[in-house]
């Protein structure tokens, strides 16, 4: 606390892991029927183990390791009682260490690597020895920004602005520095990274790596709001039941945003190989709100209704594609165009001591624009195509929801509620393979398969212990979620590579989708402590 109308607060902090996957890597002996094709891991094993060569299919680990530092602060002033300024900065600097090792030599003694343009990393790799890549990233970002705030005689308003700026720069470990010709190509010695995997327990990497630094990508946002409150001026919905009398006391409202927002890393600089982009795009977002906040005099009757609007351009985005080899290639799309629209409702009553009901509904359309285009590394080729987007629904959400809950209070302390959730028009992912397509080439502008709708039971159950200690209060909960045990899809890709029928592949109908399940009946059972 400076003074009165000046209070500062500042945070540092770290965050650190590790985690990442597993797969296959290499030459698989594969096991095929009608319906799809698994790896014969039998055969794989019995043939490493009789080659002289070492194996010829493997399971790989791919690694992932970060470290975040960060500076969060801020100054509030209370210019007077109607307006507050504030104003802070955001500094984070991670660094983030990617490596594929052999996690399983499935039956053989040794792995051929060849992955590296130094010959010191190459030869029989062992179980966690590197393969196909290792490399190091670096992320150093800085954020301003200023905010107003201003309330007096109902009117309540806000205004903010901020910008950022984010550096990439990239160390390979496998890939020779010296011997690229782009002009962003430099050198770093890292023989000295302990960090770094190497054959055996050898560590670091060389003196020519590959150090690309990307330069600075700055981006802006703006956002602003106004709420006023209206009093009664809409009582004359008094006519309509039990929604009339949310109209003695209402609000009206508006927000906005123009947001800048820089691409992600790998939009700047293609990491597996050492490619930078030379002239990345901003993703950029407009949005708008407007919505009314209603209530009863007495409190006991309250409910939002509101519109959105957003339109996201130049937005980036992966794909992933199965070569023929059945490795995944990554699919760096670019210009993707979105539109966003819909409305949302909500109603809350408490209809007595003991019952209070809450219900919601929401309906949207978000739909992409225009076509997109891609780029991918097919062996050493880029490959670009363009993607049949345009008029297509956006997936992974359902765009309708419904919600009811009822909430008991049987004696003081106590809540049980029941609440049912409905959701409806979700649409599957898009897959890249079948909507991709070249001049000349009539695209797939057919509709993705839309998952059924679905309902999900849930109970929650609150009691507050009548104890208190020192201030300090608790209470014991029980949520159970999906309590009737219902099957649903939760989401789902359209055209599946791995799990369609094959007869049926590309045809935006079930047999050609993935889908993945929800949630069977959970719970969890917990003791919450307020200080």
């Amino acid at each position: 606390t400076v003074n009165e109308n000046t209070f500062v607060t500042n945070s540092f902090y770290w965050s650190g892991g590790m985690g990442g996957g597993s797969g296959t890597y290499g030459s698989m002996e594969w096991n095929y029927d009608a319906y799809s094709r698994r790896v014969d891991y039998d055969a794989l094993i019995t043939a490493n183990a009789a080659s002289t060569t070492g194996s010829a299919g493997i399971l790989r680990n791919s690694n992932n390791r970060q470290s975040t530092l960060g500076l969060l602060s801020k100054v509030n002033y209370d210019v007077n009682d109607d307006l507050r300024v504030q104003g802070g900065i955001d500094y984070r600097s991670a660094k983030i260490y990617h490596v594929k090792t052999i996690r399983d030599l499935l039956g053989g003694d040794y792995f051929t690597t060849s992955d590296s343009e130094f010959a010191e990393d190459n030869g029989q790799g062992g179980l966690g020895d590197p393969i196909d890549y290792n490399f190091t990233n670096y992320v150093n970002w800085l954020g301003l920004f200023g905010q107003v705030e201003y309330s007096s005689d109902g009117l309540t308003a806000f205004a903010m602005g901020g910008m950022t700026t984010v550096k990439y720069s990239h160390w390979n470990h496998f890939l020779n520095g010296a011997e690229m010709d782009a002009a962003y190509a430099g050198t770093k010695d890292a023989t000295g990274a302990d960090w770094v995997e190497g054959l055996g327990t050898g560590t670091g990497g060389h003196v020519n790596d590959l150090w690309i630094e990307a330069d600075p990508i700055s981006t802006m946002q703006i956002k602003g709001g106004l709420l006023y409150e209206l009093g009664d001026a809409l009582s004359f919905f008094s006519f309509i039941p039990v929604l009339g009398a949310t109209a003695e006391n209402t609000d009206v409202w508006f927000n906005f945003g123009l947001i800048d927002k820089a691409p992600i890393f790998d939009q700047v600089i293609q990491d597996w190989d050492g490619k930078m982009s030379t002239d990345p795009l901003n993703e950029k977002f407009t949005a708008f709100e407007f919505g009314l906040n209603n209530r009863s005099n007495d409190g006991s009757l309250a409910s939002k209704l509101n519109f959105y609007s957003t339109t996201w351009s130049d937005r980036v985005a992966t794909k992933y594609i199965q070569n023929v080899e059945g490795d995944d290639d990554i699919v760096y799309l670019t210009g993707i165009q979105q539109s966003h629209t819909g409305i949302e409702f909500e109603l809350s009553a408490q209809l007595n001591e003991m019952f209070r009901l809450d219900a919601g509904i929401s309906m949207g359309n978000w739909v992409y624009t225009d076509d997109a285009t891609g780029t991918y590394r097919d062996g050493t080729e880029d490959k670009s195509y363009s993607y049949a987007l345009k008029d297509l629904k956006v997936g992974d959400m359902p765009q309708f929801g419904m919600n009811l809950g009822l909430t008991v209070a049987p004696v003081e302390g106590a809540k049980v509620q029941a609440l049912y959730r409905l959701y409806a028009l979700h649409h599957a992912d898009w897959d890249p393979t079948s909507r991709e397509f070249s001049d000349g080439d009539t695209p797939d502008r057919n509709p993705v398969w839309r998952t059924p709708k679905y309902g999900i039971l849930d109970l929650n159950v609150s009691y507050d212990i009548p104890f208190e200690f020192s201030g300090v209060t608790s209470q014991v909960f029980l949520n159970v979620i999906n309590a009737l045990d219902a099957l649903y899809i939760q989401d789902a890709a359209d055209n599946s590579k791995y799990n369609a029928h094959p007869w049926r592949i590309n045809n935006h109908t079930a047999n050609a989708a993935e889908v993945y399940l929800g949630l069977p009946t959970s719970f969890n059972l917990g003791l919450r402590f307020n200080f």
